[in-house]
């Protein structure tokens, strides 16, 4: 996996925003943050993100990832 220090800042930036958006949609249809990472494809976590922060968090690593979602 890579860590954020492994990112182009510009990326990262990019990917925060998005994570957020995609995260907020996801809210407002009552969704929680586990229905957001289990939406965006992430099926393989060892821990389910039990708050919008980490969920956004984990979103955005995977949109930085350059080998494509990790499932």
């Amino acid at each position: 996996m890579i860590t954020q220090n492994q990112i182009n800042p510009a990326q990262w930036t990019e990917a925060v925003g998005r994570a957020h958006n995609y995260c907020e949609a996801i809210d407002r249809r009552g969704g929680s943050p586990k229905d957001a990472v289990r939406a965006y494809g992430l099926f393989k976590l060892e821990n389910d993100p039990s708050d919008w922060d980490k969920a956004e968090l984990i979103i955005a690593l995977a949109m930085c990832n350059t080998t494509g979602r990790p499932n």
